[in-house]
């Protein structure tokens, strides 16, 4: 093709990816330029990424195997660069693709990008071995029981979120999306540990179930044993508690929220919620005080 083919193919190719309207005519005739990497990097600078990764989901020229080599071969992408072509463009992910990117070596930020935006198709046991070969943090780990699915909910990485050393915070994540392996009485244990706070011990207590609510639980709440600054909670997280987790009504928590000195509006809101369970001889002459 003629160069000034080529040019003339560039511009309508840059007008068509800057245009909604146009922009699939543009996917169809980029690859007709000698080199579609070269055309992208004409028009921008730079290999741009999500220019590619439009291309490779709208032309069928740019999913093939030979395409995806050549981007390999002549470009060295990076880890990242092939996660987020995966990520975005569908044709993209292909056997050959995946042994790129283990051979860039990821971070275990970019496996745990991967296992999330890829969805079953990166979601192998595997790619969790190799995760943890990258050694991630407490915080990746989370993210990965939260988001990569069942594969990634295994003792191997509960095992490993417990020795990074997780934050309380993180570790009620863990509880609440890593399965049946992050509800144990170990990471129960781990979690009062980590010096939990009053919000902390709330959203443990009202979304992690039963295998939360123990007696241990909610006398860490009531006293504030194991936060920061050792204070029992004041009368607005004791009220949100009750209000959200029937298990929180006993008459410890209402001598506590008593003994908070809540004004009349916060013993309003607790009467409307808790109904017969709130409404006390003591707590109705506190509203009238």
């Amino acid at each position: 093709m003629s160069s000034v083919v080529s040019t003339f193919f560039l511009a309508k190719c840059e007008a068509g990816l800057t245009s909604p309207k146009m922009r699939p005519w543009a996917a169809k005739y980029l690859p007709l330029v000698v080199d579609p990497f070269k055309a992208i990097t004409c028009m921008y600078g730079e290999l741009h990424l999500p220019t590619l990764a439009f291309a490779i989901s709208n032309s069928p020229y740019m999913q093939t195997e030979q395409a995806f080599q050549a981007w390999i071969d002549g470009y060295k992408p990076s880890a990242e660069q092939i996660c987020y072509i995966m990520a975005d463009a569908r044709p993209a992910r292909t056997p050959k693709m995946l042994q790129a990117f283990i051979a860039a070596k990821p971070t275990a930020k970019t496996i745990y990008s991967l296992m999330r935006d890829c969805g079953d198709f990166a979601r192998t046991p595997e790619m969790v071995k190799l995760f943890l070969a990258a050694k991630p943090s407490a915080a990746e780990l989370a993210w990965s029981l939260k988001d990569c699915g069942q594969v990634a909910q295994t003792p191997e990485v509960i095992a490993a979120f417990l020795a990074a050393k997780p934050t309380a915070d993180l570790i009620y994540k863990a509880m609440r999306y890593g399965g049946e392996f992050a509800r144990t009485p170990k990471m129960l244990q781990a979690f009062l540990a980590a010096k939990p706070s009053s919000t902390d011990l709330t959203y443990a207590m009202c979304y992690c179930g039963e295998f939360a609510q123990t007696p241990e639980m909610l006398a860490a709440f009531i006293t504030g044993e194991y936060t920061v600054y050792k204070l029992p909670p004041n009368a607005y997280a004791l009220l949100n508690l009750m209000k959200a987790c029937e298990y929180a009504r006993t008459p410890e928590m209402l001598r506590a929220f008593i003994n908070a000195k809540p004004d009349a509006e916060y013993i309003r809101r607790l009467i409307e919620a808790c109904g017969d369970f709130a409404q006390t001889p003591e707590l109705l002459a506190a509203a009238t005080a």
